[in-house]
């Protein structure tokens, strides 16, 4: 088995098992250019995938990651779907645009890259604050959406979350998911239930029979997502985080987008984690998390919650 580390880059990883990649269809979300998810596909593609859909808000931003997949990989079929997470009726429209695109009726893997960071309180036109909404909701109803199409490509196909460390500044609020209508929310605080959020998804998908993974990329400046952050944010999550959960918040070492890549990248290909669907990945390894982004009750508390927030059940 290759030896992965914080230092290896999802080229490596590809050159390690482009055997897993060749032929396969990939879907992603949040694939515009200068983010994890392009450098993602633009390292999937050195493997030779069949197809892969990029979804994202803007057609412009999503070209130049097509047109260097082109040059990558010349027989790889790619598309956009525009799509706004935080809008469940656009990610319904996107879910049956991907259906009608696929060249061969299946999924082989997902991965759920999109995300933001940091927003003022904001509700979505379900009353859902919105990073919950943009960054878990959103990717509850694609998901939903798409499994027939997964299970269409076997037990192999996999589902794919990004989240990060900084779930641990705040963990999921079942009954109080949208902080007293903003009365008690704080940006920080909005990502980091967010972000427990997807892990618990991935929890769940795992214990319902589909292969999951739940992945930290790393700490990467110099993305369009970080560009758009208020840095004065960073300033505040050690207190924020002792706020929420006793702990202070400790940030990791950064590491490149190409090196960020590469875990999510093993986690979609690697057969050897096959026994470790539904866990948390950071620095290209399985690693642990809090107690409450592991706890059952709220894995199916988050489940049921999101079925009713979306008025749709979400059964595999």
């Amino acid at each position: 088995m290759a030896n992965f580390s914080k230092a290896s880059t999802g080229a490596d990883v590809v050159k390690a098992f482009s055997q897993n990649v060749s032929g396969k269809t990939i879907v992603i979300t949040g694939a515009s250019v200068k983010g994890i998810g392009a450098q993602t596909v633009m390292d999937l593609a050195k493997g030779g995938p069949a197809q892969i859909l990029l979804l994202a808000r803007t057609a412009a931003k999503v070209q130049p990651v097509i047109d260097e997949i082109a040059k990558i990989s010349s027989s790889t079929k790619t598309s956009f779907i525009p799509v706004s997470l935080d809008d469940v009726d656009s990610v319904r429209t996107a879910a049956a645009e991907i259906s009608k695109q696929l060249t061969n009726g299946k999924i082989d893997i997902l991965i759920n890259n999109a995300g933001t960071m940091g927003l003022p309180f904001t509700k979505t036109s379900l009353g859902i604050e919105a990073q919950f909404a943009t960054n878990h909701i959103g990717h509850f109803v694609l998901t939903q959406k798409l499994m027939p199409l997964l299970k269409a490509a076997g037990k192999d196909s996999r589902v794919i979350n990004i989240t990060s460390d900084g779930y641990s500044i705040c963990p999921f609020r079942p009954d109080n998911v949208n902080f007293d209508d903003g009365k008690s929310y704080d940006p920080m605080s909005g990502y980091g239930q967010s972000k427990t959020a997807n892990i618990l998804f991935t929890k769940g998908l795992a214990k319902r029979g589909v292969m999951s993974f739940a992945v930290h990329p790393g700490v990467i400046f110099g993305t369009s997502l970080i560009e758009s952050l208020d840095m004065s944010l960073f300033s505040t999550m050690d207190e924020v985080t002792k706020r929420n959960t006793g702990r202070g918040f400790v940030m990791g070492e950064p590491v490149s987008i190409e090196q960020g890549a590469a875990t999510t990248i093993r986690a979609a290909l690697d057969p050897e984690l096959v026994g470790n669907s539904g866990s948390y990945m950071a620095e290209c390894q399985v690693a642990d998390v809090q107690d409450y982004a592991k706890d059952d009750d709220m894995v199916e508390k988050l489940w049921s919650l999101s079925e009713k927030l979306v008025g749709e059940k979400f059964e595999i």
